[in-house]
């Protein structure tokens, strides 16, 4: 058994300590969607970390900031198409379904033996 179980660690003040690796976890590690620490420690609880963007702005993956307006307007703004990622789900989430190609469908339209969808996509998976 190692003589180190137990010691406390030796972390700067803006890292975190992960106790399953034995190592120091820098702030650019912590909460950035990757799990650096074994046990996933480091992406615990970080909706609770204060958001690096202001109530006006939406963060991108690499962290950068854009403002609300340019999220789903069909637009790489973030440079890695983050800002445009789930759109099509919140664009029809009022009526609760949409096709492959995209138009919002009412959710009682799927499935009901009708081709509601140009693509057809809404009568396709059904049972």
């Amino acid at each position: 058994m190692s003589d180190e179980a137990g010691c406390p660690s030796t972390c700067k003040p803006n890292e975190i300590f992960c106790t399953v690796d034995r190592k120091c976890l820098k702030d650019h590690e912590i909460c950035n969607g990757v799990n650096d620490c074994s046990d996933e420690m480091d992406e615990f609880e970080c909706e609770k970390i204060i958001p690096r963007c202001d109530k006006d702005s939406y963060e991108c993956f690499d962290e950068s900031c854009i403002p609300k307006s340019k999220v789903c307007d069909g637009k790489n703004d973030c440079g890695d198409w983050s800002d445009e990622q789930d759109c099509l789900e919140k664009k029809c989430e009022d009526f609760g379904a949409y096709c492959d190609d995209g138009t919002c469908l009412n959710h009682d339209k799927l499935c009901d033996g009708n081709y509601d969808c140009l693509d057809f996509s809404d009568e396709r998976s059904c049972k």
